[in-house]
């Protein structure tokens, strides 16, 4: 038996087979690895952003920010969460509230539930120290603002250097202010005391003659220090610093920072919550949060008819337990919830959220699996435009061109769109309309992706900079168009905001909640089946006829499966799911095709991969340059002619604010690859809309979100990080010619 067979005895079952198949798989993976790697660095972030100490952070307040950043994250990329339903154990502080309070709706519970928010607000146990300080010290309101100002501007300047200036601002009181503020920028302007600078001194300071040489240097100083802080602001830190001495608090003490404490968060408030919670220590009632977010589920249900008695102490004691069984009632987040009517035996229905969209629910046990249609169909939305610049861009980078000017290619396209669609005709039928603003958005982006193609073509300026130069010359074009006055050209001048017309309603196109009778919808899904089914069907049925339909079949149900998806998560008036949505696939099927399927694709990826070789076998170079640029513009451009038509049916100047520059992180994270452009659209534009969302519920800074992408970003280019920290295989010779993306200066 040799060596290598007995170490393959020697390994634990089961662990060869998982490592040949992390192999094998785990390539493929690296995207995927790479934004799972950004999230989990983004925790450390957040654990540092909430902790008090940067040098201590709070772990477990990290991981539960982090938590409830990411769970909102995915609710408003995705559209699910889960949620825990209220049951009567819910309720056990606000019943105990109610033993010794009489609770009416006289006022609105909500404004009930103040007073135990505000404790949260201020802080439990800040609430529980400032109660300890007010018992040590008797400090009015405005003594204490005029404390919490100084202090930080004591601690620096310094407390010994505010003492020593004390005697001279005393001396200096006698005189005038304008004075002392002569004297002090004199000393300012002059570092060396020369005779004429004295003599200027002293007659706006007689007793500076007095001074030795020695005092009047240390004096100038003095002076210098009171120029810059003020007199009037150094003689009331001397009086704050007189305060502290006199109640014994030390500048740097904890009892100085609660001054600070108390005043940031609200004298008023301190007051209010101290008083709350030795009502709520009297009650053994620990959680004030908790009992805030009772009041306010008691008067939603209240609101929303379950109660009609006044009293909330009858409520708790006679209905609660029976309207708990007979409705949902779903805790959301931020003490809010979501009631159904009739639904408490359901396992699954639909109910209707905060804005009166429809939510599906599916019951977990004590807990609910939501679905929030509204927030998927604005993912979707968000991403498409994305999903088309990316592909503009990696249609570049397969060419081995750095296409950046995808920014102003979506603005060429956009404005063409804008211009057709709102001075062309209001009689002109949609069926013509929509597909002439369509096809001159992709005329547009034509036309200026093809300018840098050109240049590079037969001048040799890289596309770098003449995207660059032209995104640039597209926005401020845009920006002229759309303001200039004399004359008029394309802007709206019956807005007051600079701004195009609005596009006539026969050149938007239509959103799929039009789709609203079953016969409609049929149609619709087998017009989109059947043009799945033909083309997966025709281009392979010679080759192999069985396969062929196979795919077409496979294919037609996959589209048809998605309409209806479509169609069900834009029911609403307000859906802005638009048939742009099938422009996006198409620009998808017919950019793989392209690429992958026909001589010009073939040529454009051998001049990608190597000019020299594309030469050598008779393919034009500057002719694929050209072609390449101009159809990556194009795409481009139908990305803002979808944008303008479908969503915003308006242009306003510096409108796409950074789309073309993320499609290339789009494209970069799809690895160029067409049909995983919709994945890594969706996530961008996931990202961006959920942003917000995330922001409220955790509290954090919007910008998480982008030091998220940019980390992603990161460890997609640089992907050996991801290969070492997940135990991926090295780059195949396949790999690293997919991530060939630019030849360079010298192409």
């Amino acid at each position: 038996m040799s060596e290598t067979q007995q170490v393959e005895q020697q390994r634990p079952p089961g662990i060869p087979g998982f490592t040949r198949l992390w192999t094998r798989v785990s390539p493929s993976l690296v995207p995927v690895l790479a934004v799972i790697t950004a999230f989990l660095a983004g925790i450390p972030l957040i654990t540092i952003t909430v902790s008090d100490n940067a040098l201590q952070p709070d772990l477990a307040e990290g991981l539960r920010v982090s938590s409830t950043a990411y769970v909102a994250l995915v609710e408003s990329i995705t559209g699910f969460t889960v949620n825990d339903l209220a049951s009567s154990d819910d309720f056990e502080a606000i019943r105990i509230y109610a033993a010794s309070n009489d609770i009416t709706t006289d006022r609105s519970l909500s404004r009930q539930a103040r007073p135990f928010e505000r404790i949260v607000e201020v802080g439990v146990e800040e609430t529980r120290e400032y109660t300890v300080f007010f018992e040590n010290y008797t400090i009015d309101e405005e003594t204490m603002t005029e404390l919490a100002e100084r202090i930080p501007s004591i601690r620096n300047l310094g407390e010994q250097r505010v003492r020593d200036l004390q005697p001279l601002l005393t001396e200096l009181d006698v005189l005038e202010r304008s004075d002392v503020r002569d004297l002090a920028e004199l000393m300012t302007l002059n570092e060396t005391l020369t005779d004429d600078v004295v003599e200027q001194a002293i007659a706006l300071y007689p007793d500076f003659e007095a001074l030795s040489a020695e005092d009047r240097a240390r004096t100038a100083d003095d002076l210098r220090t009171i120029d810059e802080y003020g007199q009037v602001s150094l003689v009331r830190m001397g009086e704050a610093l007189t305060q502290l001495d006199d109640l014994g608090i030390g500048l740097f003490s904890d009892d100085a920072n609660r001054i600070i404490g108390i005043i940031g968060a609200d004298y008023g408030d301190v007051e209010e919550a101290i008083e709350t919670i030795a009502i709520l220590d009297d009650l053994g009632i620990t959680d004030p949060a908790d009992l805030g977010s009772q009041f306010r589920i008691i008067g939603e249900m209240y609101d929303a008819e379950y109660f009609d008695n006044p009293s909330i102490n009858a409520i708790l004691d006679d209905e609660l337990n029976e309207q708990l069984e007979q409705h949902l009632v779903i805790r959301r987040p931020g003490n809010r919830v979501l009631n159904g009517t009739d639904f408490g035996a359901e396992s699954f229905g639909i109910l209707q959220n905060e804005q009166n969209l429809e939510v599906l629910f599916f019951r977990l046990g004590d807990r609910v699996l939501l679905f929030f249609p509204a927030n998927l169909e604005k993912t979707i939305v968000r991403a498409i435009p994305f999903i088309i610049a990316g592909l503009a861009v990696g249609l570049g980078f397969k060419a081995g061109l750095f296409n950046i000017g995808a920014e102003g290619q979506l603005y060429a396209g956009a404005i063409a769109v804008a211009a057709i669609g709102a001075f062309s005709s209001p009689d002109i039928p949609g069926l013509i309309l929509i597909p002439s603003v369509i096809l001159f958005g992709i005329i547009g982006g034509f036309l200026w992706g093809a300018l840098p193609g050109a240049l590079k073509a037969y001048t040799g300026a890289h596309e770098v900079i003449t995207t660059i130069m032209l995104n640039f010359i597209a926005i401020l074009l845009v920006d002229w168009l759309i303001k200039s006055v004399e004359p008029v050209l394309l802007g709206d001048i019956d807005s007051s905001v600079p701004k195009t017309p609005e596009i006539f309603p026969s050149a938007m196109l239509p959103t799929f909640d039009m789709i609203n009778t079953p016969i409609l919808l049929v149609f619709v899904i087998a017009i989109i089946a059947g043009i799945a089914f033909l083309i997966n069907y025709l281009p392979a049925r010679r080759d192999n006829p069985q396969a062929a339909l196979r795919s077409g079949i496979i294919w037609a149900v996959i589209m048809s499966v998605v309409q209806l998806v479509l169609v069900l998560i834009a029911v609403g008036d307000q859906s802005k799911l638009h048939f742009g949505f099938w422009l996006m696939i198409a620009a998808v099927w017919l950019t793989d095709w392209f690429l992958m399927r026909t001589t010009l694709g073939f040529e454009l990826r051998t001049v990608g991969a190597n000019q020299n070789a594309a030469k050598y076998a008779g393919m034009s170079v500057p002719r694929n340059v050209v072609l390449a640029m101009a159809l990556s513009g194009a795409l481009a451009g139908l990305a803002g002619a979808i944008e303008i038509s479908g969503v915003e049916h308006e242009m306003l100047p510096r409108f796409f604010a950074g789309v073309g520059f993320d499609a290339i992180a789009v494209a970069l994270l799809a690895r160029n690859n067409p049909k995983s452009m919709v994945w890594a659209g969706l996530l961008w534009g996931g990202l961006l809309s959920g942003a917000g969302l995330m922001q409220i519920r955790a509290d954090i800074s919007i910008d998480l979100v982008k030091i998220v992408q940019a980390l992603i970003i990161m460890f997609v280019a640089a992907d050996q990080i991801i290969r070492f920290l997940w135990r991926v295989p090295k780059r195949t010779a396949e790999e690293e010619n997919e991530l060939v993306f630019s030849t360079g200066w010298g192409g």
